[in-house]
């Protein structure tokens, strides 16, 4: 079809990588053919886990779906290759369900709470056989609930995006020049020797590097993240910290876990093209059997300190007990930990009490 725009290279995430402007045409014709083809009766884009659109009659039903992607298709041509046609689609079908939310979203704030009704005869004639629908669905009892809850989930964030439309794509190219003309100038940036996706995630949250000196401008809440990122790449470099693919020194001076399916810093990117130099841990078991035999070599010390303690206890010494690895403190462990710890702590146990030879049974191996 004349006037179609081809798309040569996707991202990892499904989305249109090139040519520049892809993704952006690529996002905007999925607003239309959303806005001109789903009815605002639908209260929800997807079903719930394991169950079917068709069994829920709230629900956009699949074939609705299917025909949004064909009229999407009508515009774009994909690249070739397998399984890229499916990767593309996977992305559309989250841009589809974001940009309808969005569109209720904004007729909800523009009519429904000023209590008004859209001008039917014009610009909204689509919309009149299902806005009494959509009007019942938006002030009803559940939709309430669920609009409170999600109201608590966004108060309790603390670092909010501040990358514009066009995300992590378009933003990257600015920050890394932001980066390059200090560079050039002969000036270090305080983020120069940060991890990639640390220091997007530090400039998509509003922060930027002062033109004069480098140093990096900031809130006082990421200050202090800062301050534990920089402890975590000190302990990293002192080999006191390993980090292991998503539990890395962001996470860590962050003090929460990665959600599946999301890179931080990187955008909505899976674990394993977000952490690909790690790639290899996703397809065997090797992290794991690391896993096991660290806690291993944990054990087999604590045994050995016991042994030790009550050879002495047998033997009438006084005890002097040193850990074999509480000489190594981590410069990390002894910052302010304002999340999940890095290293643990010393821990007792009840066998920690055993001071004579006591009857013991091994219940697990």
């Amino acid at each position: 079809m004349e006037g179609k725009i081809i798309i040569t290279a996707i991202a990892n995430d499904g989305s249109p990588a090139a040519p520049a402007n892809a993704k952006t045409k690529f996002a905007n014709q999925i607003g239309y053919i959303v806005r001109e083809n789903i009815p605002i009766s639908f209260s929800k884009w997807k079903a719930p886990k394991g169950e079917k659109a068709e069994d829920h009659p709230d629900v956009v039903p699949d074939q609705e779906k299917e025909l949004c992607w064909e009229q999407l298709l009508m515009h774009f041509t994909l690249p070739v290759g397998e399984g890229i046609e499916e990767k593309v689609k996977h992305y559309a079908f989250l841009k589809m369900a974001i940009a309808f939310q969005t569109f209720k979203k904004n007729l909800k704030k523009e009519f429904i709470k000023k209590g008004t009704t859209p001008d039917f005869e014009t610009k909204y004639q689509k919309l009149r056989p299902h806005w009494d629908v959509f009007v019942q669905n938006t002030l009803s009892e559940e939709r309430a609930t669920l609009v409170k809850q999600n109201t608590d989930n966004a108060s309790q964030k603390r670092y909010f995006h501040k990358t514009g439309q066009g995300g992590y794509a378009a933003a990257i190219p600015k920050w890394e020049k932001m980066e390059a003309d200090l560079i050039a100038k002969g000036i270090a940036p305080a983020t120069l020797h940060w991890p990639r996706r640390a220091k997007w995630y530090f400039y998509a949250h509003g922060r930027k590097l002062n033109p004069e000196d480098g140093s990096l401008i900031t809130s006082d809440q990421l200050r202090a993240t800062a301050e534990r990122l920089e402890a975590a790449l000190k302990a990293k470099a002192e080999g006191t910290f390993k980090p292991n693919r998503e539990k890395d020194k962001l996470s860590y001076a962050l003090g929460t876990s990665e959600h599946t399916g999301h890179v931080r810093g990187l955008g909505v990117v899976p674990w394993k093209h977000g952490f690909s130099e790690d790639l290899e841990t996703y397809r065997s078991r090797s992290r794991s059997k690391a896993e096991q035999a660290e806690q291993m070599r944990t054990l087999e010390e604590r045994v050995a300190a016991t042994e030790q303690k009550l050879a002495m206890l047998t033997q009438g010494q006084d005890i002097v007990m040193v850990s074999p690895t509480s000489q190594q403190k981590s410069s990390v462990a002894s910052t302010e930990n304002q999340g999940a710890p890095l290293i643990a702590q010393s821990e007792r146990y009840s066998v920690d009490e055993i001071t004579v030879r006591t009857p013991c049974e091994l219940v697990t191996p």
